[in-house]
């Protein structure tokens, strides 16, 4: 089984990635990986950071000669902002001067409560990591799970349904989103260029008002074989496992089991469908009796969308706990 975690801070010299379980004799394609970073960065309303960093994955370990060794495998993703932050982020005692305290948590962040639970007077420490930034490193080790999928004929693609109100209502078949990942500009990557015409819209909005915009992207998973997931236990449920990896993404606020966002509340037989009938959903999660189908895969397409914020930032409330205060702006 594959396993995975990350390390480093958003303003730190570099973020790591570890990767094991992954077979010797995988053909890994250092372009693979810079594209897929690079797909990461692009996209309408992006923040400021995304101009700072151009992410190439240097790989430390568990590759040689273009093929994986069956050992761990590290990545590493140089931050070119770190030159800018050695002083005011050093790993040493430094200069207390130059920290860069943050005394003002968001709401809607980890600042405040990763303060209070590791009893910090401010919240610098916890933005650095709970900072999406992070994602970055999954991205790196999620491109080489995906040349391990390829290799099993399974490909992973995403696309935007929705920007604020703008909704794309159709299903969109997997040769489209295929196209789009061909791509090499990104505006919103939503197939229908009519409504990402709409979507930018929306976003350039919210971008003159500063306030924060709601979106909603699937991830589709091609020839998925059955058999995915079990009834067996609870942790290793296939609808558990997929909800878990989706939210533990920053700015992921829902994830759900169908092509549409919409909450469909149902009697219960209306739920009992043959197996070919797409599954209702309930509260933002598909019910059925057990779940998925049961919680396992059955067929060759999953889809999984997820509620996303877009853009920008919500007006900061006005509170003070400990020390932190935040201001409204």
């Amino acid at each position: 089984m594959l396993r995975y975690f990350t390390a480093g801070e958003s303003h730190g010299e570099a973020l790591v990635a570890f990767l094991s379980g992954v077979p010797a004799g995988l053909k890994v394609d250092q372009a693979v990986l810079d594209r897929e970073l690079w797909r990461r960065q692009q996209g309408y309303g992006r923040g400021g950071r995304m101009k700072i960093e151009r992410d190439s994955a240097h790989i430390l370990s568990g590759v040689r000669h273009g093929i994986t060794i069956g050992s761990p495998i590290s990545v590493q993703l140089e931050n070119r902002d770190w030159k800018n932050w050695q002083e005011s982020l050093s790993v040493g005692d430094g200069d207390p001067a130059k920290h860069k305290r943050v005394a003002s948590p968001r709401p809607g962040h980890a600042d405040l409560a990763g303060a209070l639970k590791y009893n910090f007077p401010e919240a610098r420490y916890i933005l650095e990591r709970a900072s999406a930034r992070e994602s970055a490193a999954r991205v790196a080790i999620g491109a080489i799970a995906k040349l391990f999928l390829r290799e099993l004929g399974i490909e992973v693609l995403s696309h935007v349904i929705a920007t604020g109100s703008v909704n794309l209502s159709e299903q969109v078949p997997w040769d489209k989103i295929r196209t789009l990942y061909d791509r090499d500009d990104v505006l919103l990557n939503c197939a229908d260029p009519e409504l990402e015409s709409r979507m930018k819209e929306e976003v350039d909005k919210v971008l003159r008002t500063g306030d924060s915009l709601g979106g909603v992207f699937e991830v589709v998973a091609h020839q998925v074989p059955p058999g995915l997931g079990t009834y067996a236990q609870w942790d290793e449920r296939l609808d558990a496992l997929l909800a878990a990896a989706v939210m533990s993404l920053q700015a992921v606020l829902r994830a759900w089991l169908d092509h549409r966002h919409e909450v469909l509340v149902r009697h219960t037989h209306h739920r009992l469908a043959a197996i070919e009938r797409r599954i209702e959903i309930l509260d933002g999660f598909e019910v059925q009796p057990g779940g998925l189908n049961p919680p396992l895969q059955a067929d060759q397409l999953l889809q999984c969308p997820k509620l996303v914020r877009v853009a920008g930032q919500a007006p900061r409330l006005v509170f003070a706990a400990r020390g932190l205060v935040v201001a409204r702006v």
